[in-house]
This record gives structure tokens, C-alpha cells and sequence, in this order.
């Protein structure tokens, strides 16, 4: 089963980015990555992800699939949890820090 999840970055006016991550969207998965990862890595990821129709998974510390579906619209927001039968969201800031919002608490 998945744990489907947003994955986002506060971009440099204070909004944010995001992308539907479909795999293994669970806190314990994804906050050990998205720590290690760069912000840019993150906003890098995320753009390619919303190009080719969402991210099948990150699979460890940057490396990730698309879905390979260019055009279809996947992006998000960290407010978006609950959305796309999303259960997380994630968002990378600017200083580095990571917050976690669950469907469940939003």
C-alpha cells in the first residue's frame, strides 16, 4: 500500500513548491532524505517531478523516479495535505529545517 505524500520548498518570496510523491511518504522515510538533500536538490527534484507527472518515490539520499508522464500536473503545496489522497506533507525551508504536516492533525 502507499503512503502518499507533497514534497515541498520554500521558494526565495516566501511561497512554496511542491510535487505529489506517490511511494513511501511516511516521516520515517522521508525526513532523513530531505535532511541530507540540498534545497536546491529538493526545488531541482520537484521541478522535474511536476514536469513528468508526479514522483513514483525517493529512494534514498537524491535519487528519485518520476512517473514519466509529461503534462500532467502534480504539484502542490504543503496546505494541500489531505489532497490527492495525500496523508503528509513535507516542506524543505530555506534554512534547512523540514516541517511535517499529517492529514490527520491539518
Amino acid at each position: 500500500m502507499s503512503t502518499r505524500s507533497i514534497i515541498c520548498a520554500e521558494s526565495l518570496n516566501g511561497d512554496d513548491v511542491g510535487v505529489y510523491c506517490h511511494y513511501d511518504g511516511y516521516p520515517n522515510h522521508m525526513l532523513p532524505i530531505l535532511k541530507e538533500m540540498s534545497h536546491d536538490k529538493v526545488m531541482d527534484m520537484i521541478t522535474d517531478g511536476n514536469k513528468n507527472g508526479g514522483l513514483r518515490m525517493i529512494k534514498d539520499f537524491g535519487s528519485y523516479e518520476t512517473f514519466d508522464e509529461p503534462g500532467e500536473d502534480m504539484s502542490g503545496s504543503f496546505g494541500d495535505v489531505g489532497d490527492m489522497g495525500t496523508e503528509y506533507s513535507f516542506l524543505k525551508k530555506l534554512d534547512g529545517t523540514i516541517i511535517v504536516a499529517s492529514k490527520d492533525v491539518c
